[in-house]
């Protein structure tokens, strides 16, 4: 019996731990990536506002207010914005030090460690314009939440 409870526990444990690695494995499929990428250079305001989560990374800020995300991704389609030519090359889990692509204060560093390390992959993007940065999260139907968004990069 000891040992039936030992084996049901560790099954158990590990159903919860590969489930939460497939939800981020979604995200850090380039296929994935680049339905995103398409999302944001032809999707509306509204799809992007649903899939984007607060609090919001944009560029070295922590947004803490849906209304400033709904203005930002209505401004980036009003000006007719595009992910030209997006590649992307590198996908990984968040991990300590990842923060810096979006800033260097240690708000950011402690933000990322607190609510990202493990949960959320990065993505940077070459594109025609330089190089951006994605934060994805898990599965909200078919896209991986929106975390975060910086660059261009030179």
């Amino acid at each position: 019996m000891k040992g039936l409870c030992k084996g049901a526990l560790f099954m158990a444990v590990l159903a919860v731990l590969l489930s939460a690695c497939s939800t981020l494995n979604f995200a850090a499929k380039e296929e994935t990536v680049l339905e995103v990428v398409n999302l944001i250079n032809y999707g509306t305001p509204e799809e992007l506002q649903s899939l984007s989560d607060l609090p919001f990374v944009l560029d070295g800020e922590i947004v803490f207010s849906g209304g400033t995300i709904t203005d930002f991704w209505t401004g980036l389609r009003a000006s007719g914005f595009l992910l030209r030519d997006a590649v992307p090359v590198v996908i990984q889990e968040v991990a300590p030090g990842t923060s810096s692509r979006f800033s260097t204060s240690r708000e950011m560093e402690i933000f990322f460690e607190k609510h990202l390390v493990e949960k959320a992959v990065c993505v940077d993007l070459e594109t025609a314009d330089g190089v951006f940065h994605l934060l994805l999260g898990e599965k909200r139907g078919d896209y991986p939440v929106i975390l975060g968004f910086g660059g261009p990069v030179k």
